[in-house]
Formats: structure tokens, C-alpha cells, sequence
């Protein structure tokens, strides 16, 4: 039995399991870049809550993976992480204070005045 030696352990492969090189793998990428029905890496959500003397903002960073079971490739979506934001306004609507809290953080809290 001869003596094998693995150099590189990563190989790219099309989809009917055949090895590809570079520059197949540019045009895939190319190809697979513009194909809307491709998972995303990752995606950020924000959304606004208005009061008439705050306002609100999460933002939610999550990231995207492909898990197989029966089968069957199942998309799952993970929060990556998040920041909430509340911002207090005057009477004439200029903000006043900002409170930002954030996962695994002590909240930050900055005052202004006019």
C-alpha cells in the first residue's frame, strides 16, 4: 500500500460532486452572488417604535446556516446580536437623553442639553 499525503483537505465540488478549479469557482461565485434564491450570510433588521415623547430602535444582527436532516437542507436564521436604542424628546421634540443597551453590556446613557 502506498503512502498517501493530503495537501489541501478542502475541495470545492459543483453540485453533481465533481472537483472544480478556480476559475469554475469564480463563475459560480458570480453566478451564485446574483441568484435570489441563494441564503444569505448574514442580515441586519431595524425596526422603529414612535411615542410622542420617545422613540425606539432594535437592531437585530442575524446569521444565516444550511443543516440537513432527512434529507431535506433546512435555512436556519440565528441572532447573532442585538442593540436597543431609546431615545427621549422635549416637549419641542429635540432628544434630550439616549439609552442604548446592548447584549452581554451595562446600559449607556448619554444626556444632552440645548
Amino acid at each position: 500500500n502506498a503512502l498517501r499525503v493530503i495537501v489541501n483537505a478542502s475541495i470545492l465540488v459543483d453540485k453533481k460532486w465533481q472537483p472544480i478549479n478556480i476559475e469554475q469557482q469564480r463563475k459560480l461565485g458570480w453566478k451564485m452572488l446574483n441568484e435570489p434564491s441563494q441564503l444569505p450570510l448574514s442580515e441586519t433588521e431595524k425596526k422603529y417604535t414612535y411615542t410622542a415623547n420617545e422613540v425606539h430602535i432594535s437592531v437585530n444582527n442575524f446569521s444565516f446556516s444550511n443543516r440537513v436532516e432527512n434529507g431535506k437542507t433546512i435555512q436556519e436564521r440565528d441572532i447573532r446580536d442585538f442593540e436597543k436604542i431609546k431615545f427621549i424628546l422635549d416637549n419641542n421634540g429635540r432628544i434630550v437623553k439616549k439609552e442604548t443597551n446592548r447584549e452581554n453590556r451595562e446600559t449607556e446613557i448619554e444626556e444632552y442639553s440645548y
